[in-house]
């Protein structure tokens, strides 16, 4: 029923913004509903749209390619999995024992690029002067 939703908001030419902004209202509605007035049991889970419909290039190092090249074909869908199940979220607990258990010390989320870099794998075409 989700999915029929956003594909007939965008179908009506709405942008992908719009649709967010309904899909946050739809998922404020139902933990409401779930929390407060035990309505229902459970809430189903769906994603936002995709701000961009262009692919962004993310630089690579051989470190990182070598991981990739890794992992290739140990899950039909992810990258990433602990115990068969994709890894959707970092910088949990975690995340952080295991980060620990690399030998990773200092690690940062895109915090230590250029800016410029930054700016490209965030989808940015133009960049402040």
């Amino acid at each position: 029923m989700i999915a029929s939703l956003m594909s007939a908001t965008l179908a009506e030419g709405c942008s992908h913004a719009t649709v967010n902004r309904h899909l946050a209202l739809i998922r404020s509605i139902l933990r409401r509903c779930l929390r407060d007035r035990n309505w229902v049991d459970r809430i189903p889970t769906f994603r936002l749209q995709a701000k961009a419909r262009t692919a962004i290039a993310v630089p690579l190092n051989d470190t990182a390619l070598s991981v990739l090249s890794q992992r290739l074909g140990q899950h039909a869908d992810y990258v990433f999995t602990y115990r068969g199940k994709p890894i959707k979220q970092v910088s949990t607990p975690a995340w952080h024992r295991a980060r620990a258990r690399a030998g990773i010390a200092d690690f940062h989320f895109g915090g230590r690029s250029p800016g410029h870099i930054r700016e490209e794998c965030a989808g940015r075409r133009t960049y402040p002067l």
